[in-house]
């Protein structure tokens, strides 16, 4: 008898309409998932929670601009329904592997998703300025996109997906709003950043910063550049000078060192976050980067 049941399920799977057997297929219990920077991964995190296998491709000892893919991070692309990055120039070995793949994958890259805000370099402006998840309006406009595939993967969980996408834009707006009231307090403050990747984060929070050291990310400093560099923090009082945490160099560390500033390390990927100076814990693990972040600032001025 279970014979003939399993026979009259199998043939009445191969009579569906096309559209029948997609939206069957598409009742996925666990979605599989490969994100290339933390960023992005803490926002999957956030909206698919223990729906999906979520697999981080740039762990925290790694860059992302001179990586190359392991056995793992090559089986976790592999096997994804779904892979986020940033952008074919910003993630580009992983780029070339995927040109590689014989198998066509569902790719989102944040800088293709419509109405994301884009800004061009200071220095070049002939090409983009990819530290784009630092604008937090760009991150919830991801986060909308990445839910509308997730529905698609998986329709059952769709509106598991889309509450949890209602509670991350919340807590982003909680973070926004504290953000935005720290650094308040520094509108009559001057400081210095050394690297320019903190574009989004500038414009978005109305940061203006009495100089930005090296906007070419060069290995060692220009002699123009430390001149421009000693006049400004003579002439204007500078007294903080902010740096990337993940600036393996430390040149801008030795920086501020030799100038008796004080130094803020600011960790644009989040794998620093920790609670201890934080006073609103309970967010998820992009805005708790973006209040971190804050807080380098504030602390530092």
């Amino acid at each position: 008898m279970q014979f003939f049941i399993l026979i009259f399920s199998a043939l009445l799977l191969l009579s569906m309409p096309i559209d029948a057997q997609e939206i069957t297929a598409n009742k996925k219990s666990v979605i599989n998932i490969a994100v290339s920077i933390n960023p992005l991964y803490q926002v999957v995190q956030a909206i698919t929670k223990d729906k999906a296998n979520n697999f981080l491709i740039y762990n925290k000892n790694y860059s992302e601009h001179n990586y190359q893919l392991k056995s793992d991070d090559v089986k976790a692309v592999e096997n994804a329904d779904l892979i986020l990055m940033i952008d074919k120039n910003y993630e580009t070995n992983l780029q070339k592997y995927l040109e590689q793949l014989t198998n066509s994958k569902k790719i989102i890259s944040l800088s293709q998703i419509n109405k994301i805000k884009i800004l061009k370099l200071r220095k070049n402006t002939s090409k983009n300025d990819l530290h784009l998840w630092l604008n937090p309006q760009n991150i919830e406009i991801f986060a909308e996109e990445l839910v509308e595939n997730l529905c698609q993967l998986s329709i059952a969980n769709c509106q598991f997906f889309r509450k949890n996408l209602s509670n991350f834009k919340k807590e982003n707006n909680i973070a926004v709003q504290e953000i935005s009231k720290q650094l308040a307090s520094l509108k009559d403050k001057k400081f210095i950043f050394y690297r320019d990747c903190f574009q989004y984060f500038e414009e978005y929070f109305s940061l203006k910063p009495a100089l930005i050291v090296d906007d070419e990310h060069s290995k060692e400093l220009k002699i123009s550049r430390y001149k421009e560099f000693n006049e400004v923090v003579n002439s204007q009082k500078i007294s903080c000078l902010l740096g990337d945490a993940n600036d393996e160099s430390n040149s801008d560390q030795k920086l501020a060192k030799n100038h008796h500033l004080k130094f803020g390390k600011l960790d644009i990927i989040g794998f620093a976050n920790s609670d201890k100076k934080l006073q609103v814990s309970e967010l998820n693990g992009y805005s708790k980067m973006l209040l971190n972040i804050a807080n380098e600032i504030v602390n530092c001025n």
